[in-house]
């Protein structure tokens, strides 16, 4: 808890006391003394009756400003219980007033001497303006001098109205009288509620950071020397390294956890707007003009006047759209309890191209955005604020449009009370210079938050119709609360998923009423799997970095504990916040900024980088091929992953019988990186019709979904037999073409294919592709003479199931001519030997002979043959060379060449 609240004894911290007399000027002087008899009662105002009544009253508050945190804002608050004299109107000054360690009748201030208090710089800390209009019940009063919290001796203040210090004659009764106690701590006690900040290097940037176009990161970075800051810098994170691009000095005093805002336009030129308590009224904003690579250069810084309010600034929140010239930057300001007069919350439209270069004009708008874009409920009392503590709103444009959405706590809440939040839906006119629609829902269902100056809330937006709201809901049984809801085109809101965080059983999350309090978690939106991610540091281990997930398209929470680091910050340590950028996850790549201070008291940001582990999508089914049951077959599909370094662990196939719709195969989750899958033989039956589906898993064991069906037939493949030619290189074969035949058993062919290769070199000769046909013979033409040619063929039947494919080899003989027939008959009284050669009709693709060579050698000696004589076909020869007493041998050899 970082509210503190200090309550002032009655009789002790705390009295009043009246001056009377029959003169209002004698009263005003103090001319007779009368203390409340009461302890448990205090007045403040005037009175007439017979005599005139002068009330003033005395109070102290013992508070002693921490040394780890910064008090943000404060107030005080009491409990009217009578409330005279409401038509007549008046304020209720508390001024500075040391009045000693008793407070006496001696302690009643003169009029004069109460201008002399107010006189001094400071000395009127809060103003309750029209204070005779707010009625019996809580009666607040903001504390404006933040500067008395850094007091080191106790509080003491003087409480009057300011008719009594401009002496105003009262006609009448016209006081409130405000109860005290003499017991401190019970509700109606007079308090000062202070919000404090815990002390760290990111306690008035919380909302600083942009994710660029690219994916890298630019954060706001406050000085590391010390938690009492004095410079800013604008840092580039690419995910491994970080360097400055801009550093300058930062507004005086510190304000709340979020009085930085750092937004981006669609060019990633940045700006930064914030608060000055110097100039409670004015708005600081600069430009950055991004230059090549990761260059920005700063232009000056421009003070914009805000409506007016005494409170200091303490949260901005900021969205770049894409309307008006050059866009325009929707800001929303909160500032810290103080009178409840002017505007306290506010919001602003900038022009950035005036931001950048200093043309047109710098403001489009501005006003009060309660009862615009925050709801404004009635006070439960005279005044309460909204949003005092500086970390309750957030402000988010939907990606490429107008429509931006608002969260922020109320005003029905106390500090540190636990209350609801509203939430806004807006849209810009086209021109950025107002709104042409705004949607207000006050929630008090879900969506709650400590009204804490550590508190956090963040509104996430998901589309044009789409936003999710997280708090950090104090109640055992909520937790950090995502509250995914859709504004309607009817002007309404309506809640599309409530999640409990400490409701889903997710151990290592710090309780409810930890988290409530506390900046250390923090959540971003990932469009490519529609998850809120949600980060933290281990309740058991806090140097362990965390996450877990609420997945929008079921509306539940993924209950994973993710760890994203083991070990940030030294050992001792305490990590203090938490801090991811604004807007949409561009990528993968998260940059988390972490608060950080030593044991010894030294503080520094450490910034930490995730890769967020998508779950693959869809796997991409191969289509599969009709095939005979009784073999094994083999399914494949691509695994799809939007995290390109993802690789499958995992898989799970499914059939089904499509008639049946029987599952009838199922893998189970079977560990496999490889994207294919054998199916056993005889796993499945013939002459079916089946589906198929698969399902991944990547390296860190997310799941897919189911991928589409994949549909396929079984059938009997029956079997082919080339039944001409008979055998391999059957000599028979003479001829460039040759008809094969085949022959199926066992299916009815619907098609074919032949392929006709060269054995020796691969060359295809003839590939039919699959013809349709019941055909069972095919002619292969243009086989070249003598060389080995390799015949496969395959059919398949009308579930397009092949057989196996059968094969022959041909290696056509038609070269050469018919063998010649030859006859040799001695002659012996002519003393020669009559050749006579008989040439065959041509057969197949055989040539025709042009002649005939005559060839003799000795019989039965191997002897070289010796050419006689070349002939004409169908010729004789007459050999009168051969010897006598010698057994010859002749032979013919055709010949198709002259």
């Amino acid at each position: 808890m970082t509210t503190t609240i200090v309550f002032a004894r009655g009789g002790v911290d705390a009295g009043s006391v009246h001056s009377y007399s029959t003169s209002y000027a004698a009263a005003l002087a103090g001319a007779n003394f009368e203390q409340t008899p009461d302890a448990t009662l205090a007045y403040v105002g005037q009175a007439r009756g017979s005599l005139y009544h002068v009330h003033q009253w005395g109070t102290q508050y013992s508070y002693t400003a921490p040394s780890t945190r910064t008090a943000a804002a404060a107030y005080f608050l009491w409990y009217a219980d009578h409330v005279t004299g409401t038509g007549v109107s008046r304020s209720i000054e508390i001024t500075a007033y040391n009045w000693g360690a008793t407070w006496g009748t001696d302690n009643f201030r003169t009029p004069g001497q109460l201008n002399q208090l107010v006189n001094q710089d400071g000395a009127m800390v809060a103003k309750i303006e029209n204070a005779h209009t707010s009625g019996t019940g809580r009666l607040r009063a903001g504390l404006e001098q933040m500067s008395q919290l850094s007091a080191t001796a106790a509080l003491r203040y003087i409480l009057y109205t300011g008719r009594n210090r401009n002496q105003l004659t009262p006609s009448d009764n016209e006081y409130h009288r405000v109860r005290t106690s003499n017991t401190a701590g019970t509700a109606e006690d007079p308090a000062l509620f202070v919000a404090e900040t815990t002390k760290h290097l990111m306690d008035v940037s919380l909302g600083g950071q942009v994710q660029l176009s690219d994916g890298t990161h630019v954060y706001l970075i406050q000085a590391a020397t010390a938690p009492d800051i004095n410079t800013i810098s604008v840092v580039w994170h690419n995910g491994t390294t970080a360097s400055t691009v801009h550093t300058s000095p930062i507004s005086p005093g510190r304000g709340g956890a979020q009085t930085y805002a750092l937004c981006r336009d669609a060019s990633d030129n940045l700006y930064i707007l914030n608060g000055n308590p110097q100039f409670p009224g004015v708005l600081r904003a600069r430009g950055l003009v991004k230059g090549a690579g990761h260059n920005w250069t700063a232009r000056d810084v421009h003070n914009l006047a805000l409506p007016a309010h005494e409170g200091d600034i303490i949260n901005v929140a900021a969205a770049w759209h894409p309307q008006g010239s050059g866009g325009t930057i929707v800001a929303l300001v909160a500032r810290n309890a103080a009178r409840n007069t002017g505007i306290q919350t506010a919001y602003m439209l900038l022009n950035p191209a005036y931001l950048l270069t200093g043309s047109g004009s710098a403001v489009r708008a501005s006003g009060n955005a309660e009862g615009l874009l925050v709801d404004n409920p009635a006070p439960d009392g005279s005044h309460n604020y909204v949003n005092e503590t500086g970390t309750l709103a957030d402000l988010a444009a939907a990606p490429g449009s107008g429509r931006g959405y608002v969260i922020c706590t109320t005003k029905a809440q106390v500090l540190g009370d636990r209350g609801a939040q509203s939430v806004a839906v807006y849209d810009l006119n086209p021109g950025g210079t107002g709104f042409s629609n705004t949607t207000r829902l006050r929630d008090t269902s879900t969506g709650y938050a400590a009204k804490d100056a550590d508190a956090k809330s963040r509104v996430l937006a998901i589309d044009g119709s789409q936003v999710v709201t997280v708090t950090a809901d104090p109640a055992a049984d909520r937790g950090v609360t995502v509250v995914h809801r859709q504004a309607l085109g009817t002007g309404t809101v309506v809640t599309l998923a409530d999640v409990r965080l400490a409701a889903e059983d997710i151990t290592s999350m710090p309780a409810a009423s930890v988290l409530a309090t506390s900046p250390v978690w923090d959540c971003i939106y990932s469009p490519t799997d529609n998850r809120v991610w949600i980060y933290y540091f281990d309740q058991a281990d806090p140097r362990r970095l965390m996450r877990t997930h609420v997945n929008l398209s079921t509306g539940q929470a993924g209950r994973d504990q993710v760890q994203v680091a083991s070990a940030v910050g030294a050992a001792g340590s305490t990590n203090l916040a938490i801090r991811v950028h604004r807007g949409w996850a561009a990528g993968d790549r998260i940059l988390i900024t972490v608060a950080n201070r030593t044991s010894g008291g030294a503080h520094s940001l450490i910034t930490v980088t995730d890769l967020l582990n998508w779950p693959p999508t869809q796997p991409t089914l191969a289509p599969k091929a009709a095939f005979d049951a009784t073999t094994p077959a083999t399914f494949t599909w691509t695994f799809n992953d939007p995290n390109p370094q993802d690789r499958q662990s995992a898989f799970q196939l499914e059939i089904y019988n499509v008639n049946s719709g029987a599952l009838v195969h199922d893998t189970g989750t079977t560990t496999s990186t490889v994207t294919a899958y054998t199916l056993p033989a005889n796993t499945l039956n013939n002459g079916i019709e089946y589906r198929w589906r698969v399902r991944t898993w990547d390296d860190l064991g997310e799941m897919s979904p189911w991928s589409a069906y994949g549909t396929f037939v079984t059938s009997n493949s029956g079997s082919l037999t080339i039944t001409d030619p008979a055998v391999d290189n059957d000599p028979a074969i003479i001829t460039a073409s040759y008809l094969i035949a085949w022959q199926v058993t066992g299916t009815t062919q619907d098609a074919y294919r032949v392929l006709a290769r060269r054995s020796d070199t691969g060359a295809v000769l003839v590939d039919t592709g699959w013809v349709t046909s019941p055909a069972t013979t095919y002619l292969v033409q243009g086989m070249a003479a003598g060389v080995e040619y390799q015949i496969e063929v395959t059919a398949r039947n009308a579930a397009q199931v092949a057989t196996n494919t059968a094969v022959r080899l041909i290696t056509p003989d038609y070269a050469s001519p018919e063998r010649p027939l030859i006859a040799v008959e001695p002659v012996d009284d002519g003393g020669y030997v009559l050749v006579t050669v008989i040439n065959p009709p041509s057969a197949g693709d055989r040539p025709t002979p042009v002649g005939n060579e005559i060839y003799r050698r000795r019989a039965r000696s191997g002897d070289p043959w010796v050419l006689l004589a070349e002939i004409e076909p169908d010729g004789t020869y007459r050999d009168y060379s051969a010897p006598s007493g010698v057994q010859l041998e002749y032979m013919a050899r055709a010949g198709v060449t002259g």
